[in-house]
């Protein structure tokens, strides 16, 4: 994946959260809640439709995230592939600071591929246009 010279590379990712890359703007932000891409594969414990996979994700985002909020639920595309995109709202608890975000999925290989874009609902317009015309556009599975 791509990323604006704007953005930099946080750590190698978390494997307990299957989290395997994380991106950050420079600099620092107002709200104490840096904005942040993630990149996520989770392996899928049996053959599921994307469908299924997204039904599944939609109920884990209502029911783990305080004050989930879905705003929209569309097809979309990663990596040249069908896709799934929502995008919410929810509460960062630890921070005190309402959260925005976009998750796109895509299913290859028998695993999900995740992309997740996060900001303070506030900021989140500001760090949209790099990560969708960037980010995600160079995003390839391999």
């Amino acid at each position: 994946m791509n990323y604006p010279k704007t953005w930099e590379q946080k750590g190698t990712g978390d494997p307990l959260s299957g989290t395997v890359a994380r991106f950050v703007p420079k600099g620092n932000n107002s709200t104490g809640f840096k904005p942040e891409l993630t990149i996520s594969v989770e392996p899928l414990t049996e053959s599921m439709s994307l469908a299924d996979y997204t039904t599944a994700s939609v109920a884990e985002i209502i029911e783990f995230l305080p004050e989930a909020k879905i705003f929209s639920s569309e097809s979309a595309r990663l990596a040249g592939d069908k896709a799934h995109r929502v995008i919410y709202t929810g509460k960062d608890e630890e921070n005190n600071v309402r959260l925005k975000s976009m998750q796109v999925w895509v299913l290859k290989k028998n695993q999900a591929y995740i992309v997740t874009y996060t900001a303070a609902e506030d900021e989140y317009q500001d760090g949209l246009k790099p990560v969708e015309e960037v980010m995600m556009k160079s995003f390839k599975v391999r």
